[in-house]
């Protein structure tokens, strides 16, 4: 994964959800709770480590959401549901990822997943340990993913 940028991960989070920039579409960035919790994801794995722990707090009070330091997460980040959502520790995730409410991306064995681009999770899901979720994979509700996943696939 390239060396990544607050701006950019935060400007290309808007456009996964707004298409453009207005103001209009702006104002709904602003008071769109999701879009305010994908901001503090943000704002969290790119901080250093005293801030880390306040932007994990707003998340863990506001939105219910665990953002373990060190998590990583490409370009393209979607949170349309922000309610009750683990990012573990060591998880890498790829672009364009989109993530519901109630999912767990975890530790098994002291090993965590890697997450590929243009990747969905739906609600209640857990993905844990040392595999690898290809590109283009849909997760859908209630799965329990500890193996890898091929390129293309919906799980269910």
């Amino acid at each position: 994964m390239e060396l990544m940028n607050f701006k950019k991960a935060v400007k290309s989070d808007f456009i996964k959800s707004y298409k453009k920039l207005t103001l209009g579409t702006f104002i709904k960035y602003l008071i769109n709770p999701a879009c305010r919790a994908a901001f503090f994801v943000r704002c969290a794995q790119f901080s250093p480590t005293m801030l880390f722990w306040l932007f994990r707090n707003i998340l863990v009070t506001s939105y219910n959401i665990d953002f373990g330091r060190g998590c990583k997460i490409g370009y393209g980040l979607r949170i349309p549901h922000p309610i009750g959502i683990v990012f573990g520790g060591g998880g890498v995730i790829g672009n364009n990822f989109t993530i519901y409410q109630n999912v767990t991306i975890g530790n098994k064995k002291d090993s965590y997943p890697l997450i590929k681009d243009n990747v969905t999770i739906y609600c209640g899901s857990v993905v844990v340990g040392e595999i690898v979720v290809e590109n283009n994979v849909v997760i859908g509700a209630l799965s329990f993913v500890d193996k890898s996943l091929t390129e293309g696939k919906v799980f269910k």
